[in-house]
């Protein structure tokens, strides 16, 4: 097997397998990634992903999401698994994901600060041409729970 360097915050990571999923239903050509790694002798399983956007692809959006916490949910539990990305899911169709319980969002464990809750804000992101007001929690941090990962707190940057 190949093995790769990386840095991570001061430390290197040997990442150990990559793949890409893609979502075979997608009509915005979308996939998700996974990094299998070891950091600090600590094997890590890291995804993302861009799920499908716009209010009308709800359906095929909460299918993605389901998709990636299926994979998830099989990762080994020698793994700290944790998954970030940008969901564009809406809180309303979280019912609809019923394997999001098995994962916790680090926003909610590390307090809710609200300040850090709306990662799409029309106000705010002026990188949008957006013409009307939203504010919605679209990318997400979701972590298996883990006896060697506790979360502390949790900030958006680059607003």
């Amino acid at each position: 097997k190949q093995w790769y360097q990386r840095r991570v915050r001061g430390g290197s990571a040997r990442v150990k397998e990559k793949k890409v999923r893609k979502f075979p239903a997608s009509v915005m050509g979308r996939h998700f990634v996974q990094v299998d790694c070891e950091i600090h002798s600590r094997l890590f399983s890291f995804y993302t992903s861009h799920l499908e956007s716009m209010k009308e692809n709800s359906k095929e959006r909460t299918s993605q999401f389901q998709q990636v916490l299926g994979v998830m949910s099989g990762a080994s539990l020698d793994y700290i698994t944790v998954f970030g990305g940008d969901t564009n899911i809406r809180d309303s169709e979280l019912s609809r994901v019923p394997m999001i319980h098995s994962f916790y969002d680090v926003w909610e464990k590390t307090g809710r600060d609200m300040s850090s809750k709306h990662t799409w804000d029309t106000a705010v992101n002026k990188n949008t041409q957006a013409k009307f007001n939203c504010k919605l929690r679209f990318d997400r941090l979701l972590v298996r729970a883990s006896p060697f990962l506790t979360p502390t707190s949790f900030a958006l940057v680059g607003k």
